[in-house]
């Protein structure tokens, strides 16, 4: 389906640029995962949820503690000063960035959505999502990746109305030469 991988193309690229946005992190990136048919992808789990008429949207972001406290050390947190919490809230954070980015690209497409608030959980409660995959569900798993870790997203879309779903307009590059700013940074 068309509008799904241009969908999957605008999360990807979002969850690659926004991992890091007060700092340029060099050597980063994304590529597909190795571990699709893992059931647990790491020690923690980060999830946000976008709603539409036409469509739900799960996006997770699987990483472990150390991967993150190298990330945010790499982009100038003082190591010592992180704890789990610094962690588990930058990781929230970075779910929040990249739904916004989402939701903000539908918004200017004329599709009102919404966004739940992110969370963070267990690695191992990703065994309670696992189903049958449903006729109108489609799912989709890549890694982004720095120099000394990196995080498994995956995003879940639930089609709601065939119809509406397959006339929205979606450009699967339209994040090119967007611009950030220093409000934007968390840490």
């Amino acid at each position: 389906m068309e509008q799904f991988q241009n969908i999957c193309q605008i999360v990807r690229t979002l969850s690659s640029e926004r991992l890091s946005i007060s700092t340029v992190l060099p050597s980063h990136g994304y590529r597909e995962s190795n571990s699709k048919e893992d059931l647990v992808h790491g020690s923690f789990m980060s999830i946000i949820l976008l709603g539409a008429s036409c469509f739900r949207l799960a996006f997770k972001a699987h990483f472990t503690s150390r991967d993150i406290k190298n990330l945010l050390t790499k982009i100038g947190a003082e190591s010592r000063k992180l704890n789990e919490e610094n962690i588990r809230d930058y990781m929230r954070e970075y779910c929040n960035l990249v739904a916004g980015g989402v939701k903000s690209y539908f918004n200017d497409a004329g599709v009102s959505s919404g966004i739940s608030l992110p969370l963070v959980t267990d690695g191992f409660d990703e065994v309670l999502y696992v189903n049958n995959q449903k006729a109108d569900m489609h799912k989709d798993m890549w890694e982004v990746y720095w120099d000394g870790g990196q995080v498994v997203c995956s995003l879940q879309i639930e089609v709601l109305d065939k119809t509406q779903f397959q006339n929205l307009k979606v450009d699967p590059f339209p994040i090119k030469g967007q611009e950030t700013s220093e409000e934007d940074a968390f840490l």
